[in-house]
């Protein structure tokens, strides 16, 4: 997770330049008091035809690439020329400390403040700075913090409307679907003490509970919803059919090539119905869960289930 991220690595974990893989090449901007994370075509295929799509997020063709991830020896050069003072820096000595990130400038991000704040103990090692992958983004988060993040605005819990929002005969139904589910014993937790008919709602707590839903009872949910929206009910199966991919014991290269694609395709039609406050830093992590699956293999070697459940 993203505070172990912080400890191990020395790496800033709020702000414009968050993403562990994107690093400095994070596209983020600042609407409504929260940073966002919306710019996803660049993910795409070249000759996709979503890079010439125009919306009011996108005004004009992506050419861009996508981002790569910094090597271990370029980004160890860079982190030897940032010093690091432990504790509470003293007002008199923050401008130094500006003065000194100005000469780092792929380690800066648009508001001055540094992507990394320190040299990590573990690239003493010989070996550390040669790894692919340094830390893993944890599939139990990310796929939670997305799950709430749907659920949220499915039943009208956020800030803002969008179009993801079921009407009201919807959400009845669909707290009465899961109400009367009957799951395996030990699969996960009874679900008729969760669901609230009056008013419709999901009070899920744990992390597991999380993980059933998304991969087997939210394309229950969404079958006939938005009936004047396809691609947004085919945007949501796709997410659900992602994390089935990515969680599975077994890893297909190209499978887990056409997900990343997948994913991605979703992710530029979600911007189009759900409100600016939907793309966090998580839905952005879940774009890069498919390249750490090719790098490290099936996700329940390296998730934080056995240690948090």
């Amino acid at each position: 997770d993203l505070p172990a991220f912080r400890t191990l690595l020395g790496r800033v974990t709020h702000g414009y330049k968050v993403c562990p893989v994107c690093a400095t090449e994070t596209e983020s901007e600042y609407i409504g008091n929260k940073i966002i994370y919306s710019k996803y075509r660049r993910f795409l295929k070249n000759d996709h035809p979503y890079r010439a799509l125009k919306h009011r997020w996108y005004r004009d063709v992506e050419y861009k690439e996508p981002p790569t991830r910094l090597r271990g020896s370029s980004l160890l050069e860079k982190l030897e020329r940032i010093k690091y003072i432990r504790g509470k820096i003293p007002p008199s000595k923050k401008r130094l400390i500006s003065e000194a990130y100005d000469n780092v400038d792929c380690l800066v991000d648009e508001e001055g403040r540094p992507a990394w704040y320190k040299k990590s103990i573990l690239f003493d090692l010989d070996y550390w700075s040669n790894h692919k992958v340094r830390h893993t983004i944890d599939v139990m988060h990310t796929e939670k913090n997305v799950v709430e993040h749907l659920i949220n605005f499915m039943f009208n819990k956020g800030k803002q409307s969008s179009k993801l929002e079921f009407d009201k005969d919807r959400k009845l139904q669909c707290c009465q679907v899961l109400k009367d589910a009957k799951l395996p014993s030990c699969l996960a937790t009874k679900l008729n003490g969760l669901i609230c008919l009056q008013p419709p709602g999901l009070q899920i707590k744990k992390t597991y509970d999380y993980h059933i839903l998304i991969q087997y009872l939210l394309p229950i949910m969404v079958q006939h919803a938005y009936p004047k929206c396809r691609e947004l009910r085919r945007a949501l199966l796709q997410v659900s059919l992602y994390f089935n991919i990515i969680c599975s014991k077994v890893l297909v290269r190209e499978h887990v090539q056409a997900a990343k694609d997948m994913i991605v395709e979703a992710l530029c039609v979600l911007v189009h119905y759900v409100s600016t406050d939907f793309f966090d830093i998580s839905i952005h992590l879940m774009v890069h869960l498919a390249d750490q699956a090719l790098l490290c293999g099936p996700s329940n070697y390296i998730w934080m289930y056995p240690f948090e459940r």
